[in-house]
């Protein structure tokens, strides 16, 4: 499974950095620093953001970025 970038679930979902920052209970700054870094939120927020988006945790946080990953590192 490809990955899918936070904003991309977002975007997919027809929310805007708002409409999921009031829905997780957050400021709309937060999700654009996840947005550029989603490692920064915790695992339960990260699954709150997840259910929200209606997207699988390893769609954002595990997914490979592509198929040539497999061949850098030799796997």
């Amino acid at each position: 499974m490809e990955r899918m970038t936070l904003k991309a679930a977002r975007v997919n979902a027809g929310m805007t950095q708002e409409d999921l920052a009031e829905a997780i209970g957050v400021h709309r700054q937060t999700v654009a620093k996840w947005e550029e870094n989603p490692q920064l939120m915790s695992i339960e927020t990260a699954n709150k953001v997840c259910k929200v988006l209606n997207v699988k945790f390893h769609q954002i946080f595990f997914a490979r970025e592509s198929t040539n990953c497999r061949k850098q590192i030799n796997l």
